[in-house]
């Protein structure tokens, strides 16, 4: 499968042509990338806007021959802060074009892996991305469980003024997470079928897309009895 990172006209034509799956990515796309995109691919203008816009809610829109996704990943900073990692995706059975804002370690991760072996069908590619950044809120909510753990004993050993800010600081943050991942965990609920049924997306197996929304499902269960924990 052929890797791009930058948006190279005659490349995509000749893949487009050929008709062999690739896979676009781009960091901070602007308003000429998103022109150059649209002549490429004959992307509707809609999409197009919404892929220049940030803190959108998770969707996934069908424009009939390919669907624009809206999903979050996220990371634990070097500041101690919760930082979201919103992904914008154009789905399609000969495409996938992925654009964020900064440098997605999520996704070159998932590249890297489909890099060393080939990957087993085009709907592998599509779950690889999606499962990455649905898996990415797993050690967030370590860390986040490691805080409260110390933060409990802390309290019950001598507590302070300070404990109650870490506790509203931590809540701020649940509700920050909550506020993605119940909209992802129920855009996979509806649509996993739809993700499935892109025209041309070569097919491969349902349960990799079940796996992702239990996973989903476990990401939001957490993120409640951590609220109701605090």
């Amino acid at each position: 499968m052929r890797f791009l990172d930058s948006i190279d006209r005659e490349a995509i034509a000749d893949l487009l042509r050929r008709d062999e799956f690739f896979w676009l990515d781009l960091t901070d796309p602007g308003v000429p990338e998103a022109n150059q995109l649209g002549k490429a691919f004959s992307f509707h203008p809609l999409p197009l806007e919404d892929m220049l816009k940030r803190d959108q809610r998770p969707k996934l829109e069908d424009y009939g021959d390919y669907m624009f996704l809206v999903y979050y990943g996220a990371s634990y900073g070097d500041d101690g802060a919760i930082h979201l990692e919103e992904v914008h995706a154009f789905l399609s059975g000969s495409y996938i074009v992925t654009s964020h804002q900064h440098r997605c370690a999520v996704l070159e991760e998932a590249r890297e892996r489909l890099s060393a072996q080939e990957p087993r069908s085009e709907q592998f590619v599509v779950y690889r991305v999606i499962d990455g950044l649905t898996d990415s809120f797993f050690p967030v909510l370590e860390q986040l469980d490691e805080r409260m753990e110390q933060l409990d004993e802390e309290i019950f050993q001598r507590p302070t003024p300070a404990h109650l800010e870490q506790i509203t600081d931590l809540r701020r943050q649940l509700v920050e997470l909550r506020r993605v991942v119940t909209p992802q965990r129920d855009l996979l609920a509806r649509s996993i079928d739809d993700i499935l049924e892109i025209p041309g997306l070569e097919a491969d197996s349902r349960n990799y897309f079940r796996d992702v929304y239990d996973h989903a499902i476990r990401i939001s269960d957490q993120i409640d009895s951590y609220r109701d924990l605090l």
